[in-house]
């Protein structure tokens, strides 16, 4: 067995410790190893073993050799450290795992493990359970300290007997050994050499034994420099590293900031697997292993000008994130910077967190809310360079197989404030549900509500919908949770509810056209945001107003109301709608005016129908922007008016203010109006053709062209007829008589 090989690698070890005779050697020229001449050996029980150790380990050191030991060997076979000789016969059959370990001068210690088997015993591995089904085993044939190994995956039950480093993380199996995915898997780095008999346990209960050698990874050199030594220096540079680790520092010059650790010179590749986290850490210490760098380490400096921050989504297209509702969902955060960043992450929505150390939000499907979502990014590096970044979120709703007939989509069901929508039969949700489930509903939006109907016999299916009429615009996620028993299902919809359109809001005025086309009256009337109504309709000598909570109907480009109002002699009913027109065009609005006059016992009722003509929106009634302030403002004062002529066929005086009879002439003109700074106006005077007293009030106009009042003031005149005896009989009758006042 002693060959040529062996004799020169007697003579090599002999050789080293003459070559070298200064201790002093450079440690970053030094190097040392210690090699197998053969994996395994077969030996007889009491067979003569006198032989060089380099029949089974080859030594090669850079420098002089301080120690060399060799243990594990069977009984009846000792080492001689001086003759570098193993003899002995072997006393025992069996399997031995003997170690040589070498340690030369500059401290650099490596060591090697050989199988020895004797009188052809077995090590004890078997496999009843077939290992390498359940994984590659040759990765647990090839195991050295330092030296990571990935996940090996398996869904075994249980392993046990692993070195120091390593660890099974147990499946997640049922009883029959059923798993989903990889369900446990083995990892780590192992710390320390040696032999380790592992057993391997399935869900039947078999087992398998497996004795796997752990070697030693030796020692390296490490070269620690920086890119630019002007820029900062490295504490530990050109240190030999003893053992797995080196523990170094950089420090910064002025005008520079450490920008963290990299294996190549030119900075690009970071070094990872550091124990201290981030390469970029702050505090410019790291402890790093000879597997991650095993020939060189730069430390890299920047300064404030050379620093910059880009905040980008790893798993986004752009910058909304659509969460899966059905699992739970992650997205990565990516920030790239010279120096370490400073994350701060705000506005989460419920459901979503953020996990700072591995940059990665995730969401919770049983907490998620649906909706979207701001969250606010802000980034700060060392340097002091600042970034920020907006994520939305954006939460899908949620589904139930219970609730039966919702639409989940965005944009499913919507309403506006104030209208109870009665052109559009039926509550704006309804769905159906198995007979016995009880439906509760939160979120819904101010003024509507859940109604519920349990089923008939049968089995029939029990229905809900939600109605009413809602008082405040916005979006409304809403829950409907069902329970019957200790089961519970939740679906999610949104609710869209707009604010009043503006043509639908403000003052408006207009006249009362009999079937002739004369003016018989006014009606006018206010609408609020939130959809209330006033209305007031002058018609003859009758006033009638009306009050209504809200719109009763909206379409595209127009909404509608109806009063109505009954007594025992007389009914009357106001219908209005108002439409998307320009609020200067002659008619924004239309409607009818509805007058029933009962008789007596024995005389017919009268009815008498009008048209809402020339009705029109007033936007100086309740002046909010400018252009209207700025004309009510100007308005605002006493005006003592002539009549200037005749509008429309007499039916309307036309009468104009001009600049000249406003305030304290002495001139007595046939009206005086007063216009106060809320665009009210206020007619009084003598009414020429009548020669009555007359007062009435009105909001100033505007129709793009001319700012005007429209008044309706009472007048008592005489009406004559002949009776049936031939005799004139006059009386006083109280009668509207329409005034417009103009101004320039």
């Amino acid at each position: 067995m002693i060959g040529s090989f062996e004799k020169k690698a007697v003579l090599f070890a002999v050789s080293a410790a003459c070559l070298f005779t200064n201790a002093d050697v450079n440690p970053q020229d030094d190097y040392l190893t210690v090699d197998l001449s053969e994996q395994t050996v077969k030996f007889a029980v009491k067979e003569n073993l006198s032989m060089e150790s380099s029949a089974f380990f080859q030594i090669d050191s850079g420098s002089p050799l301080a120690s060399l030991t060799v243990s594990g060997l069977p009984s009846g076979v000792k080492f001689d450290k001086s003759k570098l000789w193993i003899s002995g016969a072997p006393a025992k059959a069996g399997v031995y795992y003997v170690v040589c370990k070498a340690k030369n001068k500059n401290g650099f210690t490596h060591s090697a493990i050989q199988i020895w088997n004797v009188g052809n015993a077995s090590n004890g591995d078997y496999d009843n359970i077939n290992l390498s089904e359940w994984f590659d085993t040759d990765v647990l044939d090839n195991l050295a300290t330092g030296y990571e190994i990935e996940e090996i995956c398996t869904n075994l039950k249980q392993v046990s007997g692993l070195p120091p480093g390593l660890k099974f993380i147990s499946s997640k199996c049922d009883s029959s050994g059923m798993c989903t995915a990889c369900g446990g898997f083995i990892n780590g780095i192992p710390t320390k050499a040696g032999k380790y008999k592992l057993t391997f346990a399935d869900y039947s209960s078999n087992k398998a034994v497996k004795t796997i050698i752990v070697q030693d990874s030796g020692c390296r050199w490490l070269n620690v420099v920086s890119t630019d030594v002007s820029r900062g220096t490295v504490s530990g540079s050109k240190v030999y590293a003893v053992g797995a680790k080196a523990s170094l520092s950089a420090k910064p010059a002025k005008g520079y900031y450490f920008a963290g650790w990299y294996l190549d010179e030119e900075c690009t590749e970071p070094l990872s697997g550091t124990t201290s986290g981030d390469w970029r850490k702050a505090s410019d210490s790291v402890t790093v292993t000879h597997d991650i760098a095993d020939s060189g380490i730069h430390a890299k400096f920047v300064s404030a000008g050379e620093d910059y921050i880009d905040i980008m989504f790893a798993s986004l297209d752009g910058d909304v994130w659509y969460v899966d509702t059905s699992w739970t969902d992650f997205m990565y955060l990516a920030v790239y910077s010279e120096t370490l960043p400073a994350v701060t992450v705000k506005g989460l929505p419920a459901g979503i967190k953020y996990d700072k150390k591995e940059m990665v939000f995730s969401s919770d499907p049983s907490k998620l809310k649906p909706g979207a979502g701001d969250v606010q990014i802000s980034v700060k590096t060392a340097t002091g360079a600042t970034a920020s970044r907006t994520l939305k979120i954006f939460v899908p709703n949620i589904e139930s197989d219970v609730l039966d007939g919702l639409d989940y989509s965005e944009e499913a069901y919507e309403t506006t404030i104030g209208v109870s929508d009665a052109c559009s039969p039926g509550d704006i949700v309804y769905f159906e549900y198995p007979d016995g489930w009880k439906v509760t509903a939160s979120g819904l939006p101010a003024g509507m509500k859940l109604t519920s109907q349990q089923g008939g016999c049968c089995g029939m299916s029990a229905s809900g919908s939600i109605g009413g009429i809602a008082t405040k615009p916005g979006v409304y996620t809403v829950t409907l949770t069902g329970k019957k028993g200790s089961q519970t299902t939740k679906a999610t919809i949104t609710i869209r509810v707009n604010p009043i359109p503006e043509y639908a809001v403000g003052m408006f005025n207009g006249q009362l056209v009999d079937d002739d086309g004369n003016v018989q009256g006014t009606v006018s009337m206010t609408a609020t945001d939130q959809g209330k109504l006033t209305a007031k309709v002058v018609c003859g000598a009758k006033t009638y107003t009306y009050s209504a909570k809200n719109w009763e109907c909206i379409e595209p480009g127009l909404v509608s109301a109806y009063f109505e109002k009954n007594s025992s002699k007389e009914s009357s009913s106001l219908t209005i709608m108002v439409s998307e027109n320009d609020w200067n065009s002659v008619s924004q609005a239309e409607g009818e005016f509805s007058l029933y006059i009962s008789g007596g016992c024995c005389s017919p009722g009268e009815n008498a129908d009008y048209t809402i003509g020339a009705f029109q929106r007033n936007p100086l009634g309740k002046p909010t922007v400018e252009e209207a302030e700025e004309i009510i403002n100007s308005l605002a004062g006493t005006y003592k008016c002539d009549i200037e002529g005749w509008d429309n066929g007499c039916d309307i005086i036309g009468v104009y203010c001009p600049e000249c009879h406003v305030g304290g002439s002495s001139y007595k003109p046939p009206f005086k109006v007063v216009v106060d700074k809320k665009g009210v106006a206020k007619l009084s005077g003598i009414h020429p053709d009548y020669g009555a007293a007359v007062s009435a009030s009105s909001q100033v106009m505007f129709d793009g062209e001319s700012v005007y009042a429209l008044f309706y003031p009472q007048v008592k005149v005489n009406v004559c007829g002949e009776t049936d005896s031939g005799k004139m009989v006059c009386y006083k009758e109280q009668m509207a008589v329409p005034v417009k006042i103009y101004f320039w």
